[in-house]
């Protein structure tokens, strides 16, 4: 029998080679000390933008960058930012939910009871050394744009929130039928969780990025 969604969609939920996802991935480091990092990704295949502060919210590298590296010192500051990075990692949250962020710092510890320490999806120590942040950029590119690795941190993130009992095996076959080519169904979300409203444009989010 013949599937249009099967033609239309089956080479989107493919699993991605790293040079795929290197070529997908657009990457922005915000740090106030300009090092060689940048120049090193790019040596690695990233698509990787550099400023040294942010200065508006519909900046065009922020809006277009998958993945944010933020130094937790030093800026913010063109934005009025007390809490430096932590507030702009907050910020960037708030307005762009769907990017993942990675907080960078040349400090050993910082305010732990900090909430925007908790929305950060990894934490890399900032020692001049490219290969933490290569190897941080690549799970998290992993997340966004591999089915099979976003499928299991949707459902493992909301699986308590669900109204009906739904196993990973299940909830992965029934999420593919909620993307028409670009597009999201959140309707169709709803039905397969149960979860409600709030939960099925958590879950369309984060689907966002996979879908662009």
């Amino acid at each position: 029998m013949w599937n249009p969604f099967k033609k239309k969609n089956a080479k989107k939920f493919i699993k991605k080679s790293l040079p795929e996802l290197k070529d997908k991935t657009r990457i922005l480091l915000i740090d106030d000390e300009e090092t060689n990092l940048v120049e090193s990704l790019k040596g690695e295949g990233w698509h990787i933008k550099y400023m040294d502060d942010l200065d508006k919210y519909n900046n065009t590298d922020l809006r277009d960058a998958h993945i944010v590296c933020i130094d937790i010192k030093g800026v913010g500051k063109k934005l009025n930012i007390k809490e430096e990075g932590l507030g702009l990692v907050r910020n960037i949250k708030d307005k762009y939910p769907e990017k993942k962020i990675i907080l960078c710092s040349s400090f050993s510890s910082h305010d732990i009871f900090d909430n925007a320490i908790d929305l950060v999806d990894k934490k890399v120590y900032k020692d001049g050394q490219t290969h933490p942040f290569d190897s941080a950029i690549e799970e998290l590119s992993y997340k966004l744009f591999d089915w099979d690795t976003l499928i299991k941190e949707v459902y493992f993130k909301y699986k308590s929130d669900f109204g009906l009992e739904v196993t990973l095996e299940e909830f992965n076959k029934k999420m593919k039928t909620v993307i028409d080519g670009n597009e999201i169904d959140t309707e169709k979300i709803l039905k397969i969780t149960a979860a409600g409203l709030k939960v099925a444009n958590g879950i369309r989010i984060l689907l966002t990025q996979f879908t662009s």
